[in-house]
């Protein structure tokens, strides 16, 4: 069922099948399958909105433990070969925030921090337009939280970069994202 050359699911949906095979080994899939579930390489009954990179960066949020990182990493390897800048801006936050997920879980890499803190950078440069998406399609709901500015905050109290840390959360406070911004805002003012 798993070594099949006729893959459905999403693997097959988004002609992911040659890279599927070329990927992973057969134990890596049998894991993958058995830890995401069926519907990664079998059936088609589902619906599809987004974007393979969206997919494929939410997958790798599956593995981000330190024995499945290898995997993780092949998940957003192709996620970021396949980025569309024209994605919607929903898949676009979403596939920021996996990006940065695991990214700083792999920050002992130091290409990884670098990169961490990258998509950070690119999460919050949408993230106006991102707050503007939510807030329309669930106006009666709040923001969620919002991991760029969140992750890059911490990072830069992390290295001492007080003010660039506090002028990141009082500009997701005065955006609307969830979190706990008043009481970091707070705390950062003390140290500066």
């Amino acid at each position: 069922m798993l070594f099949k050359k006729k893959i459905e699911g999403l693997i097959g949906h988004f002609q992911l099948t040659d890279w599927w095979f070329s990927t992973f080994d057969k134990n890596e899939m049998s894991y993958i399958v058995k830890k995401y579930g069926i519907n990664l390489i079998e059936g088609n009954n589902f619906i599809l909105n987004r974007s393979s990179c969206y997919y494929l960066a939410n997958l790798s949020t599956w593995f981000l433990t330190t024995k499945d990182i290898e995997i993780a990493r092949k998940f957003i390897y192709k996620a970021e070969e396949l980025y569309d800048s024209d994605i919607s801006i929903n898949d676009k936050h979403f596939y920021y925030l996996f990006l940065i997920e695991f990214y700083y879980k792999d920050r002992e890499n130091n290409n990884s921090y670098i990169k961490a803190i990258e998509y950070c950078k690119k999460q919050i440069e949408i993230s106006k337009e991102a707050s503007i998406y939510f807030k329309n399609e669930q106006p009666s709901c709040n923001l969620p939280r919002h991991i760029g500015f969140e992750q890059l905050a911490i990072i830069y109290e992390k290295e001492k970069k007080i003010s660039e840390s506090l002028e990141l959360c009082q500009i997701a406070y005065n955006e609307g994202w969830s979190g706990d911004w008043e009481k970091r805002i707070e705390k950062l003012k003390k140290r500066i």
